[in-house]
Formats: structure tokens, sequence, C-alpha cells
């Protein structure tokens, strides 16, 4: 298994605002559970911006998409 360090990866914040889940992060830390890994994987304000960003974009594409069929099947 490789170590956080030789992935260039520092810390458990870094790791989870680089794609790795809590869960992932925490079995790589050895911790039970991840309550253990929820105490040093604090995010940045800006990851979190642009997850709600990403999140929002998902949703109104969705919806422009449902209503865009109801249009054209007249409904």
């Amino acid at each position: 298994m490789c170590a956080f360090t030789t992935a260039g990866i520092h810390t458990p914040p870094n790791a989870v605002m680089s794609g790795l889940d809590l869960y992932t992060v925490g079995r790589l830390l050895g911790h039970a559970d991840t309550g253990s890994t929820e105490r040093y994987a604090h995010l940045a304000d800006e990851h979190v911006r642009e997850a709600a960003g990403r999140i929002s974009g998902i949703v109104g594409g969705a919806l422009t998409a449902g209503r865009k069929r109801e249009a054209d099947h007249g409904e």
C-alpha cells in the first residue's frame, strides 16, 4: 500500500479535496470509522463552493432536460 507522502498527499483534507472519499482516506490512515477521519478532513470553503456549483449545474441540467421532454411531448 502506498503511503500518503508517497502519493504526494500529505493530509486528510488534501486527500479529500483531491477526490478521495472519507471512507477511503480513513482506511488508508487506519481509522476504524469515518468519524475519526472527519475530525481531520475540514474542507476548504472554495472546495465546498465548487462542489455546490457542480451539483447546481447537474440539477439545473436535469430540470431543463425534463422541461424540454415535457414540451416535446405536449405534457
